[in-house]
């Protein structure tokens, strides 16, 4: 199967083609080199044909579909009653009638279960991945608020669940990890209630830039080790700051270094220092809408997490995106947005 970014770069030139136009300077309008723009899912969706091919070639919908009656290779025929104008269609005869089954150009894909039309998915997939706030798309689109929520929660959870499936333990023998923790949001009141900020406990490895970051209920010994001991390889010096809970990880297989920040951020005797930690939080915190709710922040986090994997393996964000509903088998998934 093709990738999605050669399928991309290959509908880029036929739009360009079929739009005849670019500036000035001869560079292309709809995107670099497979990577989209808004304007180039504009006209794309705005051409029903090529729109249905470029589905196709990047395995969003099926590129084959078999008769269930009569094992016969489908059609996609145009359908004027039907909501995306295309059908699969089986126009195979059999003693001079027509079988005539028919099934939506949506069956066995991630646009199956949704009430949109695919152009509006594409459509508001791309902005959702993008990280367009959720005002300016609604501005934009007109969309409900409750379609726009429903959506956004569907591609925080494919993303956190490929984070999840993609995520591995980082450190070992020879390797550093600098640990540390950070309390993200003020202490707010709603309601009358006072409303905590939410701790994040992560980790970095030096060198690689790996790094795991996990939404805590505290910062107690039982749950940081818990945490350590889940993402980070036994052997591992671990670098940290002088918080109590960490002073057990020499006993927990780990070799551990710490500097006291209320005396030196670098450990004159040992070099030990977790500047590279703190600095992952800072850049984590300017990433995240202002107005955040502690029980998003495990989709803040994957998507933080998304976002800097793309960068690292120079992929497109929402290529990739589109990689991973490609890989699904939505006809085993029950979802409804």
């Amino acid at each position: 199967m093709s990738s999605i970014l050669s399928v991309v770069e290959k509908f880029q030139g036929l739009l360009e083609e079929n739009l005849k136009f670019k500036f000035s300077s001869g560079r292309m309008t709809l995107g670099k080199c497979g990577v989209p723009n808004r304007l180039f899912i504009f006209h794309l969706c705005q051409n029903q044909k090529l729109f249905s091919d470029f589905l196709q070639e990047a395995g969003l919908i099926k590129g084959v579909f078999v008769c269930e009656k009569c094992n016969s290779e489908m059609k996609i025929r145009a359908k004027k009653n039907s909501s995306d104008g295309l059908m699969w269609v089986c126009r195979k005869k059999t003693a001079g009638k027509e079988c005539g089954i028919q099934k939506s150009i949506r069956h066995g894909s991630w646009f199956s279960s949704s009430r949109l039309r695919m152009e509006e998915v594409f459509f508001l997939t791309y902005e959702l991945v993008r990280g367009t706030k959720s005002e300016d798309i609604q501005e934009e689109y007109f969309l409900s608020s409750t379609t726009l929520a429903d959506w956004r929660q569907f591609v925080n959870e494919t993303i956190l669940d490929y984070i999840e499936l993609n995520s591995e333990k980082i450190g070992g023998i020879d390797k550093i990890v600098e640990v540390g923790e950070s309390k993200f949001g003020k202490r707010k009141y709603h309601k009358g209630h006072a409303v905590e900020g939410q701790w994040v406990f992560g980790g970095v490895e030096r060198g690689s830039g790996k790094i795991f970051l996990v939404a805590v209920h505290d910062r107690t010994r039982d749950t940081l080790v818990g945490v350590i001991k889940q993402w980070i390889e036994p052997g591992t010096a671990i670098y940290s700051d002088s918080w109590e809970s960490y002073d057990c990880l020499d006993t927990e297989g780990f070799q551990h270094l710490k500097v006291n920040h209320g005396v030196t951020f670098v450990n004159p005797d040992t070099g030990c220092h977790t500047k590279t930690i703190e600095s992952t939080w800072r850049h984590v915190k300017s990433t995240l809408p202002s107005h955040n709710r502690q029980m998003d922040f495990k989709f803040y986090l994957a998507y933080y997490l998304y976002i800097k994997s793309c960068k690292e393996q120079k992929v497109d964000c929402f290529n990739k995106y589109l990689e991973i509903i490609r890989d699904e088998n939505w006809a085993e998934k029950k979802f409804s947005v």
